[in-house]
């Protein structure tokens, strides 16, 4: 693979949120970082605003910053866009999963509320499943693999950070890879964790996931 013109992608997931730490599905309703989600956001930005990279995967500091438009996005951003003085993209292709009614339920409720659903969403993933008021996986990765790909076509030899959303960066790695949809995925993407995309020729070519900056002083859970 040539990476003359190549461009190096850097998704971010957002750190850890209130909803997130007491088991509550999200989606495009917005919950606030914890303090363990803020030390995570200033961790991946240590890292990805360093002169020199901290591990051998890419070579520049990011020249642009793209979130998704919700709060744990836009807060998780944060930390980096002051390090590199840039100011980030909102974009709402890059948002989660719209869940509909199934937002704000703990994962026990929406197994007791719908358990039919969520066996096809979680169990043995349906792709085309349809979300009661939101959208289906299918529908959320169209969106957002199309809005990563026109944010690698329009910074040909540059490296961007992307800040997203479990279910957006874990698909898009899962089309990368060409691992079916219809398997549940042999990684996860945790909170704060980085994954490194190389888009050339147009292709994407994965080269790590799951990276996970240490952070220093952690709050406990």
């Amino acid at each position: 693979m040539s990476k003359d013109n190549s461009t190096t992608l850097l998704l971010v997931r957002h750190g850890q949120t209130e909803w997130n730490a007491a088991g509550r599905i999200q989606g495009q309703t917005n919950s606030d970082l914890t303090s363990k989600g803020r030390a995570e956001a200033e961790a991946a930005a240590t890292w990805l605003s360093a002169s020199v990279p901290p591990v051998n995967l890419w070579q520049h500091r990011p020249t642009a910053i793209y979130a998704s438009d919700m709060d744990r996005t836009v807060q998780t951003a944060a930390p980096l866009a002051k390090a590199l003085d840039i100011t980030p993209i909102l974009d709402p292709d890059l948002r989660e999963m719209h869940f509909g009614e199934l937002e704000g339920l703990s994962w026990i409720e929406a197994e007791s509320k719908f358990p039919d659903l969520t066996e096809k969403l979680w169990g043995k993933p349906s792709p085309e499943t349809q979300t009661p008021g939101g959208e289906s996986r299918a529908e959320m990765h169209r969106r957002s693999a199309a809005a990563i790909a026109r944010i690698a076509t329009q910074h040909p030899k540059e490296t961007i950070a992307i800040i997203s959303h479990g279910g957006v960066i874990g698909h898009f790695l899962r089309h990368a890879l060409s691992i079916p949809f219809t398997i549940l995925p042999p990684f996860s993407t945790a909170n704060g964790s980085i994954a490194v995309v190389i888009f050339s020729h147009g292709q994407f070519w994965v080269q790590a996931f799951g990276l996970l900056p240490a952070i220093r002083g952690l709050p406990k859970p």
